[in-house]
């Protein structure tokens, strides 16, 4: 069997690292990680949590992506494809979404465990939920409704309004949820889609519009950003890390996504 690889990284030495980075207390703060990214993390995706609470301490929020891609429409599933003749008994049995149970998916290990940690409180949208953790983790995750998806009253309008923070750890700019924000300000066509919930007690499977939301602009819109304005980067472990404002942040996407849509 291969030996673990490095660089070995501890509760201290992350907290040092972050905080050098610019992580500090009372922050604001949607956290994206890889944790396979950083290195050999010494007590895994607990210590990532508890180096960021810590540093942050209930002064300020915490916030992770606990996206559930799964419960959607299985027609228009791509990684992988459902095979057509699966795709009504999908939707008859797809198990409802509920914040304290359903796991995320794809958001990686760090974001699952701080999903279930004390005093964590998960947003109620059936697939693009929030979890966060601190001083204005209620208000960030309250009333998150279908209709409401990344747009405004969600919990990114909370995060900008707040004028809160993104940060990397070894994820790539292109997974920036925030980013999403700015696709409402770009008359986005709409779409419809399909998730299994629970209403009034009883589980449906529930069909609603609502813009397009695509992330396929940015891998390119990710590169520009980190070549022409300001983004705090260097490395944790061996993982490229960065935070920047969501201010600045927004404004850019805006624009960005504006000139690409050719719409204002």
């Amino acid at each position: 069997m291969k030996p673990l690889k490095g660089p070995m990284i501890t509760l201290e030495s992350l907290k040092e690292d972050l905080r050098n980075l610019g992580v500090c207390e009372g922050m604001t703060l949607i956290v994206h990680s890889s944790l396979s990214k950083l290195g050999w993390v010494c007590g895994g995706a607990a210590v990532v949590c508890r180096a960021l609470m810590e540093i942050v301490t209930n002064q300020g929020t915490i916030i992770m992506p606990t996206q559930t891609a799964g419960n959607s429409d299985p027609a228009h599933w791509v990684a992988p494809p459902a095979p057509e003749d699966w795709w009504e008994s999908i939707r008859e049995h797809m198990p409802p979404y509920e914040s304290t149970y359903t796991p995320t998916m794809g958001m990686g290990v760090v974001p699952e465990l701080f999903r279930t940690l004390p005093r964590v409180v998960r947003s109620e949208h059936p697939t693009w939920s929030f979890a966060a953790w601190g001083k204005d983790a209620d208000e960030i995750v309250a009333n998150h409704t279908i209709d409401i998806g990344f747009g405004p009253n969600s919990p990114l309008d909370q995060l900008l309004a707040k004028r809160g923070y993104v940060l990397h750890l070894g994820s790539t700019l292109d997974t920036t949820t925030f980013w999403h924000r700015a696709e409402y300000e770009c008359n986005v066509a709409t779409t419809t889609y399909a998730c299994a919930m629970i209403e009034d007690g009883t589980r449906v499977w529930k069909t609603f519009s609502h813009i397009e939301v695509d992330a396929e602009p940015f891998v390119a819109m990710g590169e520009k950003w980190k070549k022409e304005v300001d983004c705090v980067s260097g490395l944790i472990g061996k993982g490229e890390c960065y935070l920047f404002p969501v201010q600045p942040a927004h404004e850019f996407a805006v624009s960005y996504l504006q000139s690409l849509y050719g719409c204002k």
